[in-house]
């Protein structure tokens, strides 16, 4: 089966001008995220990235971390997203464990970097890719290194003189695609390990089965360091749809939610079964409402029919989705995506089947 970027090249050479990516750090069409992609792409193999090395994505979610992903995919690397909002000491385990060759990180998240010197050994020989404008104004701002602050490898500034031209790997390809972490009460990381097969099996179920078309317009309130913002985000974009990112004050504040949902006239919406039991307690959701929504796809733990019933009655028009995956064994995390694969103590599984448990 074709990695799953060369179905996204295929979708940018056919409809460049189309919307791809909205969110609250800039839009891009399809053509200009290939370019933007390809043109970090190269900047990551220059700095040293070969196939099967770890690029830490430490940027928050918008359309830099959207293209990042895409980068590490072409230069033939893993994504290792880390959760811009968590401890830093988070973090730190996470990439103690990883150990990337490259860590991206932004304005946004130069805090988190300040904080992790404490953690320097943790991030090995891992070399600095940073996005954006410095947050210092400097051309090359000092940040994190594994003995103490240095220089960027590479900046903005060198990525934006790269070509855009297509990336063409030689070599074995890398089979895995995301190494997603989570962090238990004793410290101790594991992994879920993503692969282009099962990616790229997603993306044709969510075009076949659920109907995702060139034109739709998707949004996922997880973020790339989570398995459903991971599969629902590049499915849409395999598929020629638009990502919306909702902005980060929309997470505590349902109003905005259902306010983000109108405005972008959402034909898909991923969430998750606690924040569609907010929506239904607090009454925000009137009928007839998000007259654009065809379908909602839910995660997580199960979802009381009473939600249910309250969401269906006043959106007729819209499917309701339940995924789950019966091989993860933590519900926050697995029951987020039909097609993850699952970790347990540190030690990667085969992928399990999609498995959807309600469609109503």
């Amino acid at each position: 089966m074709a990695a799953l970027q060369e179905h996204l090249l295929g979708r940018a050479a056919r409809h460049p001008a189309a919307l791809a990516v909205s969110a609250p750090d800039g839009e891009l069409t399809h053509g200009q995220l290939d370019a933007a992609s390809s043109r970090l792409a190269r900047a990551l193999r220059e700095a040293g990235c070969r196939a099967g090395d770890r690029v830490a994505l430490l940027l928050p979610r918008g359309a830099t971390s959207i293209t990042a992903t895409l980068a590490v995919l072409k230069a033939g690397g893993v994504c290792v997203p880390l959760d811009a909002r968590a401890p830093a000491i988070r973090s730190a385990l996470v990439l103690a464990d990883a150990r990337p060759a490259v860590i991206l990180a932004c304005a946004e998240t130069a805090a988190t970097l300040k904080a992790l010197r404490g953690f320097t050994s943790t991030a090995g020989s891992a070399v600095i890719g940073w996005l954006g404008p410095a947050p210092d104004g400097r051309e090359r701002p000092r940040i994190l290194n594994p003995a103490a602050f240095a220089q960027a490898a590479f900046t903005q500034a060198d990525v934006d003189a790269q070509s855009s031209a297509p990336l063409l790997l030689s070599g074995a390809r890398e089979e895995r695609t995301h190494l997603l972490y989570t962090v238990d009460a004793t410290g101790r990381p594991a992994s879920l390990v993503l692969r282009h097969r099962t990616l790229a099996a997603f993306a044709a179920q969510a075009r076949d089965r659920f109907g995702l078309r060139p034109g739709d317009r998707t949004s996922a309130d997880a973020g790339e360091a989570d398995t459903a913002g991971v599969f629902h985000t590049l499915a849409a974009l395999a598929a020629g749809a638009s990502v919306h990112v909702q902005p980060a004050e929309a997470d505590a504040n349902p109003a905005l939610l259902t306010g983000f949902i109108r405005s972008h006239n959402l034909t898909q919406w991923t969430t998750g079964t606690k924040r569609l039991a907010e929506l239904a307690e607090g009454g925000l959701i009137h009928a007839g409402d998000f007259p654009a929504l065809r379908r909602v796809f839910w995660h997580g733990t199960a979802l009381a029919s009473a939600v249910l019933r309250h969401l269906m009655e006043r959106l007729p028009h819209v499917r309701f989705t339940g995924q789950h995956d019966p091989n993860v064994p933590s519900a926050d995390q697995a029951a987020d995506m039909a097609a993850s694969l699952a970790a347990g103590a540190g030690r990667a599984k085969r992928p399990a089947r999609p498995a959807v448990i309600g469609n109503a």
